[in-house]
């Protein structure tokens, strides 16, 4: 979770009326859904990241994004939050996206999952600004650390395009569990990835999950949205390259095109 603060926020988090409290040291702090646990709520703008050559624009709206694959079960609980206000922001649409166990995404022939949607959905956010999705940890691959792709449109438009990520140590915690455990690959960390550098992914980096890898676990993201703000996603690098489009997933997906006609691009997906 991050642990940056705005004070001009703070004030706006203690007047709010959306069930904050100032804690002891003066901070706006907010339940933990997971932890039960009072704790810190970070009301800062969220980093912007590339979109990254493997973003498709399905809108398919759906909690349990699996669709069956192997992995250890994690429960996201990801709150859109109004970066100018500090409020929820209801009815703002995450779609979020990522890498199977192995290290594979979806829907592109270069990586012989055309016409699959896995690991790929939307949801829209409740009157507390809350996106729930069941998923997996996401697998490893070269080039890029662990991480989970997310963008929020609302309005017509996309107003955040960002990528999520693991501690480190925890990321290695998941290499003995199965499937991981199969994977001969080693993690890369996250200092190593330029794009977690380049996108302040320290700010985007959840605490542990709670609970456990075979049972099944949870965490959550508070993400921070400036909602004038229009987030173009960057230089995708491959297949998608057309970005996320003209359109949004309140009209009718957020792109009229398909994936282009890139090859799979750099390690930027």
């Amino acid at each position: 979770m991050k642990f940056f603060i705005l004070a001009t926020c703070l004030a706006l988090c203690a007047t709010s009326g959306f069930g904050f409290s100032v804690g002891t040291s003066n901070r706006c702090n907010i339940i933990n859904k997971v932890t039960g646990r009072e704790q810190r709520l970070d009301c800062l703008l969220d980093p912007e990241a590339v979109i990254g050559p493997y973003y498709l624009p399905l809108n398919i709206s759906r909690v349990d994004i699996r669709e069956g694959k192997a992995g250890s079960l994690l429960n996201l609980n990801i709150i859109v939050m109004n970066s100018l206000t500090c409020a929820p922001i209801p009815n703002a649409i995450v779609d979020i996206w990522h890498a199977s166990y192995d290290g594979i995404y979806s829907g592109y022939s270069a990586e012989g999952t055309a016409g699959e949607t896995w690991l790929r959905g939307i949801q829209v956010a409740d009157s507390n600004g809350e996106t729930n999705f069941q998923t997996i940890f996401p697998g490893w691959y070269t080039g890029r650390c662990v991480h989970i792709h997310i963008g929020v449109y609302l309005n017509g438009a996309f107003r955040h395009i960002g990528q999520l990520f693991f501690n480190d140590s925890f990321t290695q915690s998941m290499r003995s569990i199965y499937p991981y455990s199969l994977r001969t690959e080693v993690p890369m960390w996250n200092t190593e990835d330029g794009i977690y550098a380049s996108s302040a992914g320290a700010s985007t980096t959840f605490d542990d999950p709670t609970g456990n890898p075979i049972s099944g676990m949870s965490a959550i993201m508070y993400v921070g949205v400036d909602p004038s703000f229009v987030a173009d996603g960057g230089d995708t690098g491959g297949p998608g390259d057309g970005g996320p489009g003209d359109g949004g997933p309140g009209d009718g997906g957020p792109g009229d095109g398909g994936p282009g006609d890139g090859g799979p691009g750099g390690p930027g997906r």
